[in-house]
């Protein structure tokens, strides 16, 4: 029997990994293209996660990608520094 709350779970995960992924190599191309002292960020609002160890998906949080490093992730609002490309996923 296919439990879909689960299959959902891990399509939600497996698409914001993919988000992520996208994300941090278009970065790099950017960075690689561009000065590699100036480093790219990106913050991601509303995001919803899936840890991996439970079986529903995170409150709202936001997520900072620095570079093609994820440095922080809280469930209050980060707030970004000028140019900070924003991405909300609501």
């Amino acid at each position: 029997m296919i439990d879909f709350k689960l299959l959902g779970l891990l399509i939600s995960a497996m698409i914001l990994t993919l988000l992520i992924t996208t994300i941090v190599n278009a970065q790099e191309s950017t960075i690689v293209a561009e000065d590699n002292s100036a480093s790219v960020q990106t913050l991601i609002i509303n995001a919803r996660i899936f840890n991996g160890v439970s079986e529903k998906l995170t409150d709202s949080m936001s997520i900072m990608i620095d570079g093609n490093k994820i440095t922080r992730m809280s469930v209050t609002p980060i707030k970004p520094a000028a140019g900070t490309a924003i991405i909300d996923t609501k």
